[in-house]
């Protein structure tokens, strides 16, 4: 099972896809997402790779949790895990909004199935966002130790 937070790199996970050709696919999506516009790029990215895949509905599902929010997105994490996929192999794919990216990768620090991949881009381009004014702090405390 591969669970992909989206961003825009829908050229990456087209060559996972067809590379090592996974059962499921779960497409964690940034929606809300930062502004309206990014949410348009986010569902044109889902159709070009369902498309060119040619992944039949039963083999993807979309999942949604606002673009800044690692707390959704755990839980939309949770849920997949509670629908019987938990005894999948399950590899997150870290890409999308960096929240979405901290969830998969506490979600593989609790679990024993999991596996994180992360691209590391050979050059960049810079983008602009905006701040919608909210801004979030996460403490982490590992419980196992007290």
């Amino acid at each position: 099972v591969f669970v992909f937070s989206l961003g825009f790199e829908s050229h990456f996970i087209i060559d996972e896809i067809m590379t090592y050709e996974p059962n499921f696919i779960i497409f964690l999506c940034a929606n809300p997402g930062y502004t309206p516009e990014y949410e348009g790029r986010v569902k044109y990215e889902i159709k070009r790779i369902v498309d060119f895949c040619e992944l039949p509905d039963n083999m993807y599902t979309l999942k949604d949790a606002p673009a800044g929010d690692a707390i959704s997105a755990w839980q939309q994490l949770k849920d997949i895990e509670n629908n019987g996929i938990k005894d999948a192999h399950i590899i997150h794919y870290a890409i999308g909004t960096k929240p979405h990216c901290l969830a998969l990768s506490l979600n593989a620090l609790v679990n024993d199935n999991l596996i994180v991949k992360y691209r590391i881009v050979k050059k960049s381009k810079n983008m602009d966002v905006k701040s919608n004014g909210e801004f979030w702090r996460y403490d982490i405390t590992n419980l196992r130790v007290i």
